[in-house]
């Protein structure tokens, strides 16, 4: 998922360059989020699973910092991180349901989130060994 981490100095000045950037985000996800239903079960998905442990890991860390969302999507989001974790690169087509409502949330909770909340969620998973750069 480089498209997500990919956002350069200058479109992070320019609130047009990050309409545009969001909605190139938000429609990726959404093609991913259908993906998920045509993954077979075990198949080998590391790279799928990466990338929606980046979506659904950096709302967790957002919520984390801001206590102010509601926190009904606290619990969806755990159980998908947990449900990711434990797929050890294999996919379980059990949890697509899951882990596809849990990027909905996820999506949801970086609207919410204001730019230096979620450049602090990314340090926050940087530091603990979870980010590439």
């Amino acid at each position: 998922m480089t498209w997500f981490r990919q956002v350069t100095e200058n479109v992070a000045r320019n609130p047009v360059a990050r309409a545009v950037a969001k909605r190139n985000i938000m429609c990726a996800v959404r093609d991913f989020q259908t993906n998920l239903y045509e993954l077979g079960d075990g198949v080998d998905a590391k790279t799928d699973i990466a990338a929606a442990m980046s979506i659904i890991g950096l709302a967790s860390q957002i919520l984390a910092i801001n206590t102010t969302i509601d926190r009904v999507a606290v619990e969806p989001i755990n159980r998908a991180v947990d449900l990711l974790a434990a797929m050890n690169g294999k996919w379980s087509a059990a949890a697509a349901g899951e882990i596809d409502d849990a990027l909905t949330l996820s999506m949801e909770i970086h609207g919410l989130a204001t730019a230096d909340q979620t450049r602090q969620a990314w340090l926050r998973i940087q530091t603990a060994g979870g980010g590439e750069e």
